[in-house]
C-alpha cells in the first residue's frame, strides 16, 4: 500500500530532491509550489498550486487523506536581505500554523516541520550575550518561534509533531549562493577566497543524506521529538575548508582572518546526530570530499 504525503515547498532545492526519493519507493505524494512553472510531473506525484498567502484554498484543492503525512519545508525569505527582513519571517509563523490546522482538517496523522540549526544560533545569542545582535538572526528567531507554536498547537489538535532540524545542506540541484556554493564557485573560477578565521564549528551534509533522514523520520521518527539532520562529523570551518583545498582545489590559495565574524559558535553537541540515528537508523553515507567534488562537477554543467 502507498504511504501518502503532502510536502509543502516541494519545488525547492531540499523538496525537489526528496520528492524524487520518495517517488521511487511506495510513496504517493501531493506536492505544493507556489508557480505553474514549478509543477512537477512524476509518476504518484500531483502538484497543486497555493500561495503561502491564503493556505486555506488548501481544503478545497486537496482531498481528504487517510493517515497523510504532512512535511513543512515552504519558507519566505530563507536566502539573501529578506533573512534579515523582520515582518515577512514573522509571516511564516502564521502561514505555518495555519497549515498544520489544514493538516489536522485533511486526515495528517503527523505534521514534520523541517527547520535550520539557525535555531540554535539565534536563540544563544539572545539569551546568553554571546556576540553582536543584528538582523541576520531575524531568521534564526523566526525558525525557533515557529517551532514553539507549532508544537504547542499540535499538541491542542492532536496531531503528531516532529521537528527537523537541518545543517547546512549542500549538493546537486542547488542553485543558490549559499556560503559552500559560492566557494565551489569561485575555485573554479579560480578567484581570490577569503574566509572569516574559520574558528566557529559548523556542520555540512550532502542532498542525499538530508532526503534519506527525512524519509527515516516519515517513517520511524518518534512524536515530539527534535531531530538534526547532519554529517555526524561537525568541526571548525576551517577544518572543512582545509580539506577542501587540500584535496580539490590545491592550486588555490585560501585565506583565513580577512572577513570578520559576526554571528554565533555553537558548541560541537549542536550538531548532534545521535537521537535521530538512536530512533531511525539513520547513517550518513557522503563524506565531506565525495559530496563537494559532486557538487563541483555538477556546477560546471551550469557555469560555462
Amino acid at each position: 500500500m502507498k504511504k501518502n504525503i503532502i510536502i509543502s515547498g516541494a519545488s525547492g532545492f531540499i523538496g525537489r530532491a526528496l520528492v524524487k526519493y520518495l517517488n521511487n519507493l511506495e510513496y504517493s505524494v501531493i506536492c505544493l509550489v507556489h508557480k505553474k512553472e514549478n509543477l512537477i510531473s512524476l509518476n504518484n506525484v500531483s502538484s497543486k498550486l497555493f500561495s503561502l498567502d491564503d493556505v486555506s484554498s488548501l481544503l478545497t484543492e486537496i482531498p481528504h487523506q487517510k493517515d497523510a503525512i504532512f512535511l513543512h519545508l515552504a519558507w519566505c525569505g530563507s536566502i539573501g536581505k529578506e533573512r534579515g527582513d523582520p515582518f515577512l519571517q514573522l509571516k511564516n509563523v502564521n502561514q505555518s500554523l495555519q497549515l498544520l490546522k489544514i493538516a489536522k482538517e485533511i486526515g495528517c496523522q503527523r505534521f514534520i516541520f523541517v527547520s535550520s540549526i539557525a535555531e540554535n544560533e539565534s536563540y544563544r545569542i539572545t539569551t546568553e550575550n554571546c556576540g553582536e545582535i543584528d538582523s541576520h538572526f531575524f531568521y534564526g528567531a523566526a525558525k525557533l518561534s515557529t517551532r514553539m507554536f507549532l508544537e504547542i498547537y499540535a499538541k491542542e489538535l492532536n496531531i503528531e509533531f516532529i521537528n527537523a532540524k537541518l545543517c547546512n545542506v549542500y549538493g546537486i540541484g542547488d542553485y543558490s549562493h549559499r556560503m559552500l556554493n559560492s566557494t565551489l564557485i569561485k575555485c573554479i573560477n579560480r578567484e581570490t577566497l577569503c574566509f572569516t578565521s574559520g574558528v566557529q564549528n559548523y556542520d555540512f551534509v550532502y542532498i542525499d543524506d538530508v532526503v534519506k533522514a527525512l524519509k527515516l523520520i516519515i517513517e520511524k521518527g518518534k512524536a515530539s521529538s527534535k531531530y538534526t539532520i547532519g554529517s555526524g562529523r561537525p568541526r571548525k570551518l576551517k577544518d572543512f575548508l582545509t580539506e577542501l583545498n587540500i584535496n580539490l582545489f590545491p592550486g588555490i590559495k585560501f585565506t583565513y582572518g580577512n572577513v570578520p565574524f559576526k554571528g554565533v559558535n555553537l558548541d560541537l553537541t549542536n550538531f548532534s546526530i545521535e537521537e535521530l540515528s538512536r530512533d531511525t537508523g539513520y547513517s550518513p553515507a557522503i563524506n565531506f570530499i565525495e559530496g563537494c567534488k559532486k557538487t563541483s562537477d555538477w556546477i560546471k554543467t551550469w557555469t560555462k
